[in-house]
């Protein structure tokens, strides 16, 4: 763990045990703020840090799923304006 000007950085190995511990032991947990908090003692990062690199993950996810298929903003607003006839708004991604 390196000390920076802005605060702790954590090796990449430490992130991905995290993110993998995140997925695997998903079902375990009433909600994912007592997974987080859990598994961020367990690894020794804190919370916030863990909590940031989920939510990093899922939208990279996202992204790289999007990209595969070929969706579009354009695609997006479609699906929102299909989806508001049904009460199912999407969030399109950044």
């Amino acid at each position: 763990m390196g000390k920076t000007k802005y605060g702790i950085r954590y090796p990449e190995e430490l992130r991905a045990r995290a993110l993998r511990m995140v997925s695997d032991h998903e079902s375990e947990y009433a909600n994912r703020s007592a997974e987080i908090l859990s598994i961020s003692h367990k690894v020794g990062c804190s919370r916030d840090s863990l909590r940031i690199w989920v939510k990093q993950h899922e939208t990279d996810n996202l992204a790289g799923f999007l990209s595969e298929h070929g969706e579009t903003q354009l695609d997006f607003a479609k699906i929102n304006i299909e989806g508001a006839e049904y009460g199912l708004l999407l969030e399109a991604p950044l």
